[in-house]
């Protein structure tokens, strides 16, 4: 049986101020690109609901790798 996810994540349109749940506007570009946007969703913990920028996500990923070490 395939564990189901408790969390999804999927790519979205950037609202129109650039807001972020994390509470600030995101940078119009980051890396080489638009700033991308991701609709977030747990069943665990809906907290966590929102958009959030791509920025805060991949802070979000590094913590969590890390809080499993």
């Amino acid at each position: 049986m395939i564990p189901r996810a408790d969390m999804t994540v999927k790519e979205v349109s950037a609202p129109p101020n650039l807001f972020c749940r994390s509470g600030h506007t995101a940078p119009p570009i980051f890396q080489t690109g638009p700033t991308k946007f991701f609709s977030v969703n747990s069943d665990v913990d809906p907290n966590v609901n929102g958009v959030y920028c791509e920025p805060c996500l991949i802070v979000a990923h590094a913590m969590a790798a890390k809080n499993r070490r």
